[in-house]
């Protein structure tokens, strides 16, 4: 049986999130999985981190869930870089308010 995955995650190759969903990917091909980038799929998994959204925290919480609200459902979404003892306490605040609306 073969799964196919939807695979979102937005950004530069170089960035270590991109990174991580295409090593995820490759991981599980083994095992059945399709990765694919667009159309339509068994499920999606998107990978969440503001810098990868938008060039704040509230412009990326606002283009992940427009975004979410046409991907193929179901959705996975992993979340990368949680708010929490940040050197810029400012930042967190930011990041949470995003995070709880993303």
């Amino acid at each position: 049986m073969t799964v196919t995955v939807r695979v979102v995650a937005p950004g530069a190759s170089g960035h270590g999130v991109v990174r991580h969903a295409a090593a995820v990917a490759a991981a599980v091909v083994a095992d059945g999985v399709v990765p694919v980038g667009s159309g339509q799929a068994d499920l999606t998994h998107a990978q969440f981190t503001d810098a990868l959204w938008g060039a704040g925290v509230a412009a990326a919480a606002d283009a992940f869930v427009e975004q979410a609200e046409v991907l193929p459902r179901p959705l996975v979404v992993t979340l990368h870089d949680l708010p929490g003892a940040d050197p810029d306490p400012a930042r967190d605040v930011r990041r949470s308010a995003g995070y709880r609306r993303g």
